[in-house]
């Protein structure tokens, strides 16, 4: 049987290789209050995929946050916490959606975004977290590939 120190060490462990995993991973992570909509939490890489530092969108209002948001795109958005709180009451473990959204430089990116509710001891929602992945590269291709095939 381990001891409480080994238990805390591999803990440690564990949650440094995780927060490695994260660094690496070319998916942005983060986590943001429900009910505020303040962010909690970024990975480091936000800066490589959307040209923000980490603590500039930490005081992003939620009207800074929508003009982000390409126009034509913010209906796919517009009823996402019910539909987060609706999903995981159905024990569904994420919702997905594809938009676009402004880098700091104006560029707009194709983001695919997973989506995940957690709740306090209480069970009530209490924030989101999520992964946004830039597949506009791929987006690009697609499209690409579909004009081809027209002409």
């Amino acid at each position: 049987m381990k001891n409480k120190s080994e238990q805390n060490d591999r803990q440690k462990l564990e949650e440094e290789d995780f927060l490695k995993i994260i660094e690496k991973s070319n998916d942005v992570f983060y986590k943001q209050n429900i009910n505020t909509a303040r962010f909690e939490y970024f990975s480091p890489n936000l800066k490589e995929v959307m040209g923000y530092e980490v603590d500039e969108l930490y005081n992003f209002s939620l009207k800074k946050q929508i003009e982000m948001i390409h126009p034509d795109d913010i209906i796919l958005l517009k009823n996402f916490k019910d539909e987060l709180i609706e999903a995981d009451e159905r024990g569904e473990n994420n919702i997905e959606r594809l938009y676009r959204l402004k880098d700091k430089n104006g560029k707009y990116h194709n983001i695919h975004g997973k989506y995940s509710l957690l709740r306090d001891e209480n069970n009530k929602p209490i924030s989101v977290i999520g992964s946004l992945k830039d597949v506009t590269d791929k987006k690009v291709a697609e499209e690409s590939l579909e004009q081809a095939k027209k002409t």
